[in-house]
């Protein structure tokens, strides 16, 4: 499986995305930052039904892409994590082929998904890694065929 297996991004949840941005400006003037909203993104959230609204920044800095998540609306992992009063990382994305195998083998290990989610044609998949790795395992895969079709059904 670790074939397809690449780093996508280090993703960052802080409460005000405006004023992270600036401070990281203030590092390096050149930093330029694609700043959008996603609103109502239906997504299952420890295993409930959950609409989630954020507002997001992606740029790279150092060689590597970087996401920027404030939480607006609804119950996910990033409003969970700000709630215990944390900033910062959150979160390591992995691009892989096919999520399922990833989350077969973690689930096996005992494992619980945080987030299953559908952003654009993609499938991703946070994993609940925090206490033994300090840090959330994202899988993010290209939405597989049959799941076109049907966005809303599970995974």
């Amino acid at each position: 499986m670790e074939k397809d297996f690449k780093i996508f991004h280090l993703g960052y949840v802080f409460k005000d995305l405006d004023k992270q941005i600036e401070s990281l400006k203030s590092l390096n003037n050149k930093i330029k930052f694609n700043i959008f909203e996603q609103n109502d993104i239906p997504s299952l959230y420890r295993g409930k039904d959950s609409k989630i609204s954020l507002k997001i920044a992606v740029s790279q800095l150092f060689n590597l892409n970087i996401e920027i998540i404030q939480p607006l609306e609804g119950e996910s992992p990033y409003k969970e994590f700000l709630e215990r009063g944390k900033e910062g990382l959150h979160h390591i994305a992995i691009s892989v082929n096919n999520i399922v195998p990833y989350i077969e083998e973690y689930q096996k290990k005992g494992t619980q998904i945080l987030l299953l989610i559908q952003v654009g044609t993609f499938d991703v998949v946070y994993l609940d890694t925090e206490k033994e790795l300090g840090i959330v395992i994202e899988f993010i895969a290209p939405l597989r065929k049959e799941r076109r079709k049907h966005k809303n059904q599970s995974l």
